[in-house]
């Protein structure tokens, strides 16, 4: 008798502590914080070692729409660039939307890049391009060029520093010993030292387009800035008024990327700006073989399977 009641107060408090689980609150199935509002233009993302917040902004007075997304990580999380193709990265063919390349890689924030390739691929002066640590040029502009973009550089590297350069002030080389990852030819370079880049900023990109350009606070602290054009509420910018942006976000440094109809800005596989063109007040981005991204995230939807 003795044993049967020890063996019902045992079933009673197992029951009991099952109830209890049942009732607790169940543990968060991921560690990541997303927002998407588009309609109200913030886009949120949050993890342990990354914060992204993406804010549209207009300024009717100016005709003017943009977008600064600030970016926040441990370390860990580092801006890089993506190929299409990762076996051939300057691959003509392989051209997508920067959304397409987002979405098969996973990836949080993704902008366009420099459009090298096409450079390449057409056999123009292609600047110092670097890619995942191997050499595709390394031939700058003449020191007498006057051409845009002037190919400046951006230089990414492995624990998130960026460092931007003058045309010709490093090789390939130099670049690679100094332990780059990956290296943009575009520009010019929009701040430097806390300073706008008046010598080159003044000179060029005097006219309002689109334009998209990435800056640096501090290590671990970056500012995307993506300004739409060609567009009934937005005009575009010049490239002091870019300058000017990235000062006001407080960056120490900042790069001009490739602007016009390839100035695109995606977050968790989604376009979050408007892209206008010649012709047309509204039109997708260009195709491009690569983006630069930061964060991965399985929660970014894979792209759908095209119907044949």
């Amino acid at each position: 008798m003795r044993t049967k009641t020890i063996c019902l107060l045992l079933a009673g408090m197992l029951l009991l502590s099952d109830t209890a689980a049942a009732k607790a609150p169940k543990p968060p199935t991921s560690d990541e914080v997303i927002l998407e509002d588009p309609e109200g233009g913030i886009h949120r993302y949050e993890s342990p070692t990354l914060r992204i917040e993406a804010i549209r902004r207009y300024d009717p007075e100016k005709k003017l729409t943009w977008t600064v997304a600030d970016i926040v990580t441990t370390g860990e999380d580092v801006f890089h660039v993506i190929p299409s193709d990762s076996d051939k990265p300057m691959r003509l063919q392989a051209r997508k939307y920067v959304e397409e390349i987002a979405k098969e890689n996973g990836v949080v924030l993704g902008l366009s890049s420099d459009f090298s390739f096409s450079r390449l691929a057409s056999r123009q002066v292609g600047g110092v391009v670097i890619r995942n640590g191997i050499i595709y040029s390394d031939k700058p502009r003449s020191v007498k060029s006057t051409l845009f973009p002037n190919l400046d550089l951006l230089a990414l590297f492995a624990d998130g520093d960026m460092k931007v350069f003058q045309n010709r002030e490093k090789t390939a080389k130099e670049l690679i010993a100094m332990g780059v990852i990956d290296v943009l030819a575009f520009g010019p370079i929009l701040v430097l030292n806390g300073e706008i880049n008046e010598a080159d900023v003044r000179k060029c990109g005097r006219y309002r387009e689109p334009r998209i350009g990435i800056g640096m606070v501090e290590r671990g602290h970056y500012k995307v800035i993506m300004v739409e054009g060609r567009l009934a509420t937005s005009k575009g910018i010049t490239l002091a008024g870019l300058a000017q942006l990235f000062i006001d976000e407080g960056c120490a440094m900042a790069f001009n990327l490739d602007g016009g109809q390839t100035a695109t800005l995606c977050f968790m596989g989604k376009q979050i700006i408007w892209v206008g063109n010649m012709k047309k007040m509204s039109s997708p981005a260009r195709k491009t073989n690569e983006i630069i991204g930061i964060g991965y995230s399985s929660q970014v939807k894979p792209p759908e399977n095209k119907k044949k």
